[in-house]
């Protein structure tokens, strides 16, 4: 099993109400990181900071969740529990996402391969909804997506993408 199948399957483990959308956003993250270069530092501390006031300290989660290709979700709660500053945690998410990661070529590659994996990881039903999902998510042009309601509803995802190494 490669790095990205241990990845997907435990995240199904960890997340199994984890919809269609909530995959692709993963592989996305895998991908392209952060997704988007960040031209304001302050105001994305701004909109982390305010995300802070309302983080929910009684949801367990891994503070450093691997995603892949470098990568790691790095949980809000690093700042609560003293692990970072909200400024040491910003500052590793910008220089994260401002770093060049991946291609439109690269997120197809992983996209197709993992949808012919995905049968041995789930059952059916996901199956058919995640070719579903695939079949209008490129034909929107593969943009960036959210996680879905139920995923945020259930687990409450509050975390920046970073790069592993700058982590440590």
């Amino acid at each position: 099993m490669n790095e990205l199948q241990t990845i997907i399957q435990h995240h199904f483990q960890q997340y199994p109400l984890m919809q269609p959308q909530d995959l692709v956003k993963l592989l996305y993250q895998n991908v392209f990181g952060g997704g988007h270069m960040i031209s304001d530092p302050y105001a994305s501390l701004l909109r982390l900071q305010t995300e802070l006031k309302t983080l929910d300290s009684s949801v367990p989660t891994e503070l450093f969740e691997p995603i892949g290709n470098g990568l790691v979700r790095v949980s809000l709660h690093v700042v609560p529990q003293g692990l970072l500053t909200a400024c040491q945690l910003n500052d590793l998410f910008v220089a994260s996402a401002n770093k060049q990661r991946g291609s439109t070529k690269q997120f197809v590659e992983i996209l197709d391969t993992v949808e012919e994996q995905v049968c041995s990881l789930q059952g059916p039903l996901f199956i058919h909804a995640f070719q579903s999902y695939l079949e209008h998510y490129r034909k929107a042009g593969y943009p960036m997506v959210s996680h879905s309601d139920i995923y945020r509803k259930t687990y409450h995802p509050a975390y920046r993408v970073c790069l592993s190494e700058l982590c440590k």
